[in-house]
């Protein structure tokens, strides 16, 4: 009787272990490796997160600097508004002061050459087209103090105009002395009242 061939062992022994090692691993497979797509998840896991976290700073950066600027512009436009509502007030003021000057200017030259004629030789006297000039002048620029000037200053004006009329060549002291001290205090309310000391009685 001969002994197995190396054939009928490779078929019969080895070859029988060999197809149920192969059959095993097929039903069990041993994870000792990974798949491509495993390992590029695997790999890409880190990588889009640190994607999204990026992501999100660059967002909260962009917002911050559009808040930014938006604040800045709101701010500009504020400093601007608020600029151009000062300088409007200041040009009002000035020439509201300027037209203040220029009829206390008018009313104390006026009001001062007619006392003196008045005192002199009285409304009569006078050379007549010079009056006339002279009481309109005097006049327009007590029309500007009355619209633009405060109470007492128009008070004041009012009380020196009342007074000129009163005076004539026949005027005691005490009428003369009237008509002058009601011109001195509207000469100092006017300094007063413009914040200026550039006026002269």
């Amino acid at each position: 009787m001969t002994g197995p061939t190396a054939g009928d062992i490779h078929e019969g022994g080895v070859g029988d272990d060999h197809r149920r090692f192969l059959h095993l691993e097929l039903i069990n497979p041993i994870p000792n490796t990974l798949s491509g797509r495993d390992l590029a998840e695997r790999e890409s896991g880190p990588t889009q997160r640190s994607g999204r976290s990026a992501d999100g700073l660059l967002l909260s950066t962009a917002m911050g600097n559009l808040a930014a600027a938006g604040f800045g512009a709101l701010a500009s436009l504020v400093v601007v508004a608020l600029g151009a509502w000062l300088q409007a007030r200041r040009e009002r003021r000035q020439w509201l002061r300027d037209q203040k000057l220029r009829a206390a200017v008018e009313y104390v030259t006026s009001t001062r050459y007619l006392l003196s004629q008045y005192r002199k030789v009285g409304e009569l006297g006078m050379d007549q087209d010079d009056r006339r000039e002279w009481r309109n002048r005097m006049q327009s620029a007590r029309s500007t103090l009355s619209l633009l000037c405060g109470a007492r200053t128009v008070s004041l004006a009012n009380n020196v105009a009342r007074d000129l009329y009163r005076l004539g060549p026949d005027s005691d002291e005490a009428q003369r002395a009237a008509a002058e001290t009601a011109f001195q205090q509207l000469v100092w309310q006017l300094r007063r009242e413009l914040g200026s000391p550039q006026l002269d009685g």
